[in-house]
């Protein structure tokens, strides 16, 4: 609070002098509480108010890492992912905060198996969903996944509606750490 007290101070003594004013006019704030203070001064201020939050780890930066799609769309499989997921770790992307590793569309089997139950596509991740995340997990990064809130995704593979339960457990089985879910655009599913 020290600090704050100084700063307000001197921004107010700089205030009264109009050859440094950083606006034409002041906005008088809390009537008869406080001098006029313009609002390019009180924007200079609000980095010294400090923010309160969560000391917990969470969302320290934004999600960063690596989604499939822009490059690969559905040409993607386990030995990419793997490979990938090792370029960020020796590149120092990793360190760096970019520790997901989100598959995009496509990593589905064409069909449910009978049971209702989603299922990567076995020729392309022959290990299945949960060694490909303990191969991440082990490397220091997280999983992601993709599903659409239709029943297809864009590709008109296996979409999550009707079955949003089955697959969250099924996601969380396989230690999946981020659902990316598109909303289907055109089509009435």
């Amino acid at each position: 609070m020290e600090a704050l007290s100084a700063a307000i101070c001197l921004f107010r003594q700089l205030e009264l002098a109009p050859a440094v004013r950083c606006c034409p006019s002041s906005v008088p704030l809390w009537s008869g509480v406080m001098p006029p203070v313009s609002v390019c001064w009180l924007a200079l201020l609000l980095p010294l108010a400090g923010v309160v939050a969560h000391n917990n780890g969470v969302a320290l930066t934004p999600a960063m890492g690596w989604n499939t799609w822009n490059k690969f769309h559905c040409t993607i499989g386990e030995s990419l992912i793997k490979t990938s997921a090792d370029l960020l770790v020796s590149s120092g992307l990793a360190q760096a905060g970019y520790v997901y590793v989100n598959l995009d569309d496509c990593w589905q089997a064409a069909k449910r198996t009978a049971d209702g139950r989603i299922t990567p596509n076995s020729e392309r991740f022959p290990s299945g969903m949960k060694a490909l995340s303990e191969y991440l997990h082990s490397a220091g990064l997280l999983f992601g996944i993709y599903s659409d809130s239709g029943s297809q995704t864009c590709a008109g593979l296996p979409g999550s509606r009707g079955y949003e339960q089955q697959d969250a457990t099924t996601y969380t089985e396989w230690e999946v750490d981020y659902l990316k879910v598109s909303k289907p655009l055109s089509r009435s599913s």
